[in-house]
């Protein structure tokens, strides 16, 4: 048998010999891509499956979240860290100024609707509790008198201060536009913050240029005193007298109280009693309405 021959046979062979193996396998059931299989490591990259083995699973953020030493994530608010602690000043005795001690309590931009946080409280090592209390939501200089307190509800942004001092008005409450003109007769420690409206510019350059002058001069949240009324009775008209008298607490209630943004997102809570937390470190722990943990500050 010549080599030439015998080449043909052995590549028929071969032939032969692939295709029962292919048949083999076919009816076996093992896949095709199977015989090609290259070693791992061998550019060999598995496909991404796109089906899930089975039901996702939903993320229990809550479950994970790190619980305060003490407390049992059991022990968490559905609040948790959506609303925090986010400044102390820790009583002290020996302070030039107030020495009560005080805290804020912040809503997280996050917070998807406005929250109730009376009757929650901040609780210090000694154990002792510090409760947030109710306040006039809309303080009204025409009502004064019957001004009746509410819940504090702090919306996404909002902020409730809370002092171990008494107040000088005897009322705890929610800023507004207006309320900056409570500082010219009352001490509030803190200060409130002085941002009232100013008057309105298109009315004011219809008078006088002497009474633009003195009314851009005058102060936010500060009425004329009598003095200075008096001082400009020679040279200013009934219609420039008649806008000065209007800065005032009632006026400016009066003038602004319907605006959309009148209501500021900061409350003011003052107890009568000194916070009895610690005066060099201590760890205070913030509990909502149910006794659940919200937040905790050290310092």
């Amino acid at each position: 048998m010549d080599k030439r021959r015998t080449g043909s046979v052995i590549l028929w062979l071969l032939l032969v010999g692939l295709v029962a193996f292919v048949l083999f396998n076919v009816v076996s059931g093992t896949s095709f891509k199977g015989l090609f299989k290259l070693p791992v490591g061998v550019n060999n990259i598995a496909p991404y499956d796109k089906t899930p083995s089975g039901p996702v699973p939903m993320v229990d953020t809550l479950s994970r979240a790190p619980a305060p030493i003490g407390f049992t994530n059991a022990q968490l608010s559905p609040l948790y860290k959506q609303v925090r602690i986010d400044s102390v000043i820790r009583p002290d005795a020996n302070s030039y100024y107030s020495s009560g001690g005080q805290f804020s309590v912040y809503a997280d931009w996050s917070l998807k609707q406005p929250i109730n946080v009376t009757g929650w409280s901040v609780r210090g090592n000694k154990g002792n509790a510090v409760t947030i209390s109710q306040a006039i939501a809309d303080y009204n200089p025409n009502t004064f008198s019957v001004l009746q307190n509410s819940d504090v509800i702090l919306e996404s942004g909002g902020r409730v201060y809370v002092y171990g001092w008494k107040s000088v008005l005897g009322k705890n409450f929610r800023l507004n536009k207006c309320t900056g003109y409570l500082n010219t007769d009352y001490k509030f420690d803190p200060v409130l913050p002085n941002d009232c409206p100013r008057v309105d510019s298109g009315r004011l350059v219809l008078l006088s240029g002497k009474c633009q002058d003195f009314v851009r001069s005058m102060n936010t949240c500060v009425a004329p005193s009598p003095d200075a009324l008096n001082r400009i009775s020679g040279f200013v008209e009934d219609e420039c007298r008649a806008l000065i008298n209007k800065q005032n607490l009632v006026s400016c209630y009066d003038g602004h109280h319907n605006e959309a943004n009148f209501f500021s997102k900061e409350w003011r809570i003052w107890n009568s009693d000194p916070m009895t937390f610690d005066t060099y470190h201590d760890r205070l722990v913030l509990f909502d309405k149910q006794g659940l943990v919200v937040d905790e500050y050290t310092y």
